[in-house]
């Protein structure tokens, strides 16, 4: 008697709160909080989950400070349970410095957005007056 429930739809807002809850983890160097963000079968650059995360556990031990500035941010809400965000990010820990488009594909589990997928790509920035 009872129908199942039907997913919410997502206002972009509750997206946009996702990456900045991601980001702030990634600037504090939050690894747990970090993972959470991503889900379980999660691939970027040939790393599975396990293989990230170890990853990020480098680079944390690696560097003191870390900041990521988001720009431009465009999102694609694909259907109730997906959506495609892209950014140009800027990243920069201690004396390393990296510039380029981030794409990221969301996927909702239950009522959380996890990153199923992530992808890179260097961009030239150009100087600022």
């Amino acid at each position: 008697r009872f129908a199942p429930k039907k997913p919410h739809p997502t206002s972009l807002e509750d997206i946009r709160r996702f990456i900045s809850s991601w980001k702030k983890a990634w600037e504090e160097k939050d690894l747990h909080t970090y993972m959470l963000c991503y889900d379980a079968g999660f691939r970027s650059r040939g790393m599975d989950l396990k293989a990230w995360k170890e990853h990020r556990q480098r680079l944390n031990g690696k560097y003191h400070s870390v900041k990521v500035e988001v720009m431009d941010i465009s999102i694609v809400q694909v259907s109730n349970w997906t959506a495609k965000v892209s950014f140009k990010q800027n990243y920069q820990a201690d004396e390393y410095q990296d510039f380029g488009l981030k794409n990221l594909l969301l996927v909702k589990r239950g009522e959380h957005w996890k990153i199923k997928e992530e992808q890179w790509h260097r961009l030239i920035q150009k100087s600022r007056p």
